[in-house]
């Protein structure tokens, strides 16, 4: 028995020889056939990280099994069986891939493949077998060190959606996952919102550059009925018709349908580009992942200029519009609506964490609050 790790269609391979027969299981990390010579990964490799772990791993494992098959009549198929332990459609990454590839919502793809690179940075190669009840502490204790809890939780619910999915495909045999111990961990968060007056304290700061720019995303998304960043982001010219802004929700792909109010289209007016307001190139995720972390960063600057005590950033938007829109006597069903949110009990959460009480009626009023 002999191993080697190769690029095959652009991918990290396994390669089990024996007998002059070989067999491949891929490891789901990038790398080009310049970027591995001999085992040892290039510099270069953008996936280094992940395949060095791979590699690390694969090669631990082989190396235990080697003693074990030296002297039998084992086939290179039975021993990259015996390798894994199960079939090779068990391979977490491998049945992640294709799970996602299913999805039909953009943004729920984006989110999904970056929570599954993540774990690739903390396990380069992962069986659904790997991942015990120990497993998951250690990696959500991991991850609390760079996220938030429902980050980590959020995170975590894929991984156990993935399981789940597993078991109904027959990929994993019934009663395996570890989540029938290991219990997720939420934490309350309550919702901030700003008033009337506090918007109208921070319209009327003198700003310039960036920061102007950062007021104007955030107004104009309470003009669009608190679309999510995002989605704001990425508006561009065509998305601009007459007197409506039309576009799909990146996460949830509801078709949205605002009235462009006399304040909004002033916002606009002052930009000139492919896109709406000036913060992407290209419109990619991680870009607008970054943009994203810009904006809260400069919100936090422009409301202490405003003097508000209040943790402020993009997604505060959409409270905001929910008290808004339910103080001036909006039916709950109209705001979940024009939040594009799916379920009425979405929105009932927005309105109780606050404490409050075509959308062209409900904008003109939003409008008319921020004066």
């Amino acid at each position: 028995m002999t191993w080697k790790f190769i690029s095959r269609r652009g991918n990290l391979h396994l390669r089990i020889t024996k007998d002059r027969v070989s067999v491949y299981k891929s490891l789901s990390v990038p790398v080009e056939p310049d970027e591995i010579t001999e085992n040892k990964i290039s510099r270069k490799c953008k996936s280094k990280a992940y395949a060095d772990e791979a590699v690390r791993y694969w090669n631990g494992r082989c190396e235990a099994l080697r003693l074990e098959v030296i002297d039998s009549d084992l086939s290179a198929q039975a021993i990259l069986k015996r390798l894994t332990g199960v079939s090779k459609s068990a391979d977490l990454f491998e049945f992640a891939d294709k799970y996602i590839s299913r999805m039909s919502k953009q943004g729920t793809i984006e989110n999904r493949n970056a929570i599954i690179q993540k774990l690739k940075s903390y396990r380069g190669a992962l069986l659904f077998s790997d991942i015990t009840f120990t497993f998951l502490k250690d990696y959500e204790a991991h991850l609390l060190k760079f996220n938030k809890v429902n980050t980590v939780a959020r995170d975590l619910r894929f991984i156990k959606a993935l399981f789940n999915a597993a078991e109904r495909e027959e990929v994993i045999r019934p009663g395996k996952s570890p989540f029938r111990k290991f219990k997720i961990r939420l934490e309350e968060v309550v919702k901030v919102h700003l008033t009337e007056q506090e918007l109208a304290k921070i319209k009327a700061l003198k700003l310039e550059g960036l920061e102007d720019r950062v007021r104007d995303v955030f107004f104009a998304q309470i003009l669009t009925l608190g679309s999510r960043v995002g989605d704001v982001l990425s508006l561009k010219k065509e998305n601009l018709n007459g007197n409506y802004i039309t576009f799909k929700q990146r996460k949830t792909g509801a078709a949205m349908r605002i009235f462009v109010t006399d304040e909004l289209r002033a916002i606009i007016d002052r930009y000139d580009g492919d896109f709406l307001f000036p913060f992407l190139v290209e419109g990619t995720f991680n870009e607008i992942k970054t943009k994203t972390a810009l904006i809260n960063k400069y919100l936090k600057k422009i409301t202490m200029k405003a003097e508000i005590q209040k943790k402020v950033s993009t997604h505060t938007a959409r409270h905001t519009v929910s008290h808004l829109a339910d103080s001036s006597g909006v039916s709950m069903l109209k705001i979940s609506k024009m939040l594009g949110h799916k379920k009425a009990s979405t929105t009932d959460n927005y309105l109780r964490s606050i404490n409050t009480t075509g959308h062209e009626d409900e904008a003109k009023i939003i409008s008319k609050k921020l004066g």
